[in-house]
């Protein structure tokens, strides 16, 4: 067991946490578009520095970029970029999609066959990009609604529209991003939750029905408090409401727990989609418990988009409160102790306004400078905005949301205990001992045995399984030996190593190590029985009886044994040594 909690946290948890930039650009430009469009006469004529990509999302090797028209100049609003065949990394040109006769600006008349301003999109499980069209065109600080807003539906498979769905009274909207719930192998049952930040609701749509309702809430609000911003110097106030839903995995009733957040706030909040889905819920006046808050994730933490992957049921986050990229494991609990960051660089990931998840668990994020682009000026000598790329269990490798228990962990695990030739078989004696009745004594040794655990290595709380007695001698704890340990053992984080962070175990009754000088051993004694030290680390948020039993029985089911074979100390610091000597050796 104490191998086994020992290199647990060793050896899967010293990757490289920050995210890869994998696209930058100065300035946003394109490709197949005519050349008039470049020309005076053109009425809504490129302008470089008014192209800020806003959205970004990953599907079967194309990256789907979004570049709102705030302003005059923007020659498409949805384009794409074929990774596979755009060698260049830096200012990567955009390809308007489906093509450009669908996103140019020619006249001011409503156009159904135009789609004039994206925020953000996503991809469905059936491989259907969904989007909704603001309809309005910024020309010189005048917005002009040409098309109504609406919402759309194109398959990535044919490149052909889908649907068009005309959304009535959403002149006025704040629609800033949207999810999709579906399933692969019935796409006409997909719904989309779509948060608007202005109007502050949360509105749903029926693909099988076409049609939209509305739900409100408090809980859609944003926090007065903290809503005021100094970003890179750049003072604002926002009071952005409802931003991000995000989808937990779908349980066995085939609903799911949504997630969502205001942008202006630091909480999270959930509802499950079996309310969200019922129309006629929509019309309540009170919604009594069915909108809860799922917690606080921690200073500093206002969030634009979020997303949750299924694979690993992991949450990201894209951080603008502190220019970063932060996550949590939804089995851990939701509190500011659980979430951990992925990167976070005042500069190099100044605002980051988009992210998602593709069918890869791969993480895609977008910034922009937006504040920088919109109250002050940029430097366009510089990267202005940058994709940032990474598998999920890359960027969480390390952080609290550290995937654990995987097959590939379990089998690089036993792998290292067989170097250390530590037998997982139980004692002779345990064998022989288990056949008799349970007395309380043997009953209080089996407890005794068994260490609590926990996958979170960030926190110290100590809990001792049983205290010792008073007045117990103790050894010296040899520097040398703590310096090992925390070299090979303990995460970056923990920056300093204490004999009390340590929890404790007996072992039985044996010969009296009082005279025992060696503080290699590193035993403490308590009379003629003494107490190894085991290494692990509890965070204290499991204190009950019945939750340190359900973690004991978590290692054992892990491992596929009851109890291990417990080594002293000094015994296991020897093979640790010889193992370093062997790997040491040159090879020729």
């Amino acid at each position: 067991m104490i191998a086994n909690l020992l290199f647990w946290s060793a050896f899967f948890s010293t990757a490289m946490t920050e995210m890869e930039v994998f696209y930058q650009w100065k300035t946003i430009n394109y490709t197949n578009v005519p050349d008039d469009a470049f020309s005076d006469s053109y009425i809504n004529k490129y302008v470089a520095e008014n192209n800020l990509p806003n959205g970004a999302v990953h599907y079967n090797g194309r990256v789907f970029i979004t570049v709102p028209r705030r302003r005059v100049g923007v020659l498409s609003t949805l384009n794409y970029i074929d990774v596979g065949k755009s060698v260049d990394k830096t200012g990567p040109l955009l390809k308007p999609y489906p093509h450009y006769e669908m996103n140019k600006i020619d006249a001011l008349e409503p156009n159904t066959d135009r789609i004039v301003s994206i925020l953000r999109s996503t991809v469905d499980k059936c491989g259907q990009l969904w989007f909704f069209d603001s309809g309005t065109y910024n020309s010189h600080s005048t917005n002009i609604q040409i098309n109504k807003p609406s919402l759309w539906i194109i398959d990535l498979k044919t490149d052909k529209k889908v649907r068009r769905f005309e959304i009535a009274n959403a002149d006025d909207n704040g629609y800033a991003s949207i999810t999709v719930d579906s399933q692969g192998e019935n796409c006409n049952d997909a719904y989309a939750y779509i948060p608007d930040l202005v109007r502050r609701v949360l509105s749903v749509y029926s693909f099988r029905e076409n049609r939209m309702w509305t739900f409100k809430h408090n809980f859609f609000s944003f926090d007065p408090l903290l809503g005021d911003f100094n970003l890179n110097g750049i003072k604002f106030q926002w009071d952005d409401g409802i931003f991000s839903v995000a989808l937990g995995k779908r349980q066995r009733d085939g609903f799911r727990t949504a997630y969502f957040h205001p942008m202006i706030s630091n909480n999270e909040f959930t509802v499950n989609t079996r309310v969200l889905q019922n129309e006629s819920l929509s019309l309540r006046e009170y919604h009594s418990s069915d909108f809860s808050l799922l917690g606080y994730r921690g200073p500093n933490k206002q969030s634009t988009k979020h997303a949750f992957d299924e694979k690993t049921e992991i949450m990201v986050y894209a951080e603008i409160g502190r220019n970063g990229f932060g996550c949590w494991n939804s089995k851990l609990p939701f509190s500011e102790t659980s979430h951990d960051s992925m990167g976070q660089d005042d500069e190099q990931i100044f605002y980051p306004t988009d992210i998602s998840i593709d069918d890869n668990s791969i993480v895609w994020a977008l910034t922009n400078s937006f504040p920088r682009w919109l109250y002050a000026s940029l430097n366009y000598s510089e990267y202005n905005y940058k994709l940032w790329r990474s598998p999920i269990e890359v960027a969480t490798a390390g952080t609290r949301c550290q995937l654990t228990h995987t097959v590939a962990d379990i089998t690089k695990l036993q792998q290292i205990m067989s170097l250390l030739e530590i037998d997982m078989e139980q004692d002779k004696n345990e064998d022989e001992n288990s056949s008799l009745p349970p007395t309380p004594s043997r009953r209080l040794s089996s407890r005794r045995t068994s260490c609590s655990y926990s996958t979170n290595l960030h926190k110290t709380n100590r809990r001792v399984i049983s205290k010792p007695k008073k007045n117990a001698k103790t050894c010296t704890v040899n520097p040398s030996t703590e310096k090992e340990i925390r070299k090979l053992y303990l995460n970056q984080k923990i920056t300093k190593l204490k004999s009390t962070l340590l929890e404790t175990i007996f072992e039985d009754e044996g010969e009296d190590d009082s005279n025992n000088e060696d503080a290699s051993s590193q035993v403490r004694l308590v009379g003629s029985r003494k107490m190894k030290r085991c290494l692990t680390f509890t965070d204290g948020s499991h204190p009950t009886k019945t939750l340190v039993q359900k973690r004991r029985r978590r290692i054992q089911s892990v491992l596929s044994v009851k109890k291990t074979k417990k080594m002293s100390m000094d015994k296991f610091m020897e093979k640790l040594k010889a193992i370093r000597e062997t790997n040491d050796t040159p090879t020729t």
